[in-house]
């Protein structure tokens, strides 16, 4: 598919979904960029910790726009207040989550795009009735070359007061 030759996006613009904790909204996709590249805008309420986890084909680049992150990359923690730049590479560990006490927002740069696309079907997933079904999520994350690190959950969650995004 031949890239858009112009896109403007206002701030409100843009597809969003709902991850339990986490809202996402998708300012730029993979089909206006060629698969080159995607951004997104991400909303995390305080107390919540994006599931840990690893890509094997995607970089991930978060600029924080407003409050803080704390994140963990590899066995390296680190806070991003806002104006902040964190690069999360394939093939690492990692996780963030907002020890608050105001929501974070963060703007998301996904590269290679199509991981995007990934949020859209956690939403089906976490919009469901009752828990997350974990062998769904698990599938799901599988087909996009994404693993879960659960290992890296509890000890995070205890240190800062935190809980998964969905539950």
């Amino acid at each position: 598919m031949e890239a858009t030759a112009l896109h403007r996006t206002s701030r409100d613009d843009g597809e969003r979904v709902s991850l339990g904790g986490l809202d996402i909204i998708f300012k730029i996709t993979g089909d206006q960029t060629s698969g080159t590249f995607a951004i997104c805008e991400a909303s995390l309420e305080p107390g919540r910790l994006i599931p840990g986890h690893l890509h094997d084909t995607e970089d991930e680049f978060s600029y924080v726009i407003d409050g803080r992150i704390g994140v963990l990359i590899g066995d390296q923690e680190l806070t991003a207040d806002a104006g902040s730049w964190v690069s999360k590479p394939r093939g690492i560990p990692h996780t963030f989550w907002n020890p608050g006490p105001d929501h974070a927002r963060t703007i998301e740069i996904i590269t290679p795009a199509g991981f995007e696309n990934f949020f859209r079907e956690l939403s089906g997933i976490f919009s469901a009735d009752g828990p997350p079904d974990v062998k769904r999520l698990t599938a799901t994350a599988a087909n996009y070359h994404h693993h879960f690190r659960s290992d890296l959950e509890q000890p995070l969650a205890d240190k800062h007061n935190l809980r998964l995004i969905g539950t």
